[in-house]
């Protein structure tokens, strides 16, 4: 998803087209497949990528907005190379069901996967007693 706080592809085109008429209002063709036209989509479409790799870079140097490898090397930045990542563990609980309808009937088996989605984020249950 594009950043909103970014330029839009069009707002650096038209930044190209206005700075190029600022310095000589003598060039006129933007016709589409111009080389005027050609030079203001590339430079836009340079200029969509630097942004997005500024972006990048800046949210890889706070742990809050930091993820994979760019964690592991803001952590090693500032606590040293022994620091290490812990590695996945399960999530042991207890889950509840209830049912609104009970017209119809569900059997839950052992080792079963039950998804759903909570806060967002994708979550898998197995059943295992």
């Amino acid at each position: 998803m594009a950043d909103p706080s970014l330029p839009t592809h069009a707002e650096l085109y038209t930044a190209f087209q206005t700075e190029v008429q600022d310095r000589a209002p003598h060039l006129t063709d933007w016709t589409e497949g111009s080389s005027l036209d050609a030079l203001a989509g590339a430079g836009a479409a340079l200029g969509d990528e630097v942004a997005q790799v500024v972006v990048d870079r800046f949210r890889d140097s706070f742990f809050d907005t930091a993820e994979g490898d760019a964690l592991d090397a803001l952590a090693a930045d500032r606590y040293g190379a022994d620091i290490a990542r812990k590695p996945a563990a399960a999530a042991v609980g207890q889950v509840s069901f209830s049912r609104t309808d009970s017209s119809t009937s569900i059997i839950l088996r052992r080792d079963d996967p039950i998804r759903g989605t909570v806060g967002g984020q994708t979550v898998t249950v197995t059943i295992e007693n």
